[in-house]
């Protein structure tokens, strides 16, 4: 399951187990194709790994504070540290291959 984050949640997620971040927006038709990948590939590491979603035009503050320059742009962090970063498009190799950093 791919949960919304906001702001406020962000630290607490990150500092959680292996935690990938998406951050897509609604207009955007690369965001809209990597929504059902995501979701299969959460479904499949959900033992591993937390699944999130931020979008840009409502956490626009995160969005900076993260150095999103386009979309969509997956971080995974563990144990609050940024691991991996990857832009669009994306296959289930480029995930696994980013949670796997």
């Amino acid at each position: 399951m791919i949960k919304p984050l906001s702001i406020n949640e962000f630290n607490n997620a990150i500092n959680q187990k292996t935690t990938l971040v998406a951050f897509t927006a609604p207009w955007c038709p690369p965001c809209r194709a990597l929504k059902p990948l995501l979701e299969e590939f959460a479904e499949d590491n959900a033992s591993g790994a937390n699944f999130y979603n931020v979008n840009i035009d409502d956490e626009s503050a995160l969005t900076r504070e993260n150095g999103v320059m386009s979309v969509p742009t997956v971080l995974v962090f563990k144990n609050g540290i940024q691991t991996a970063r990857g832009n669009g498009p994306f296959t289930k190799e480029k995930l696994t291959s980013l949670i796997n950093s």
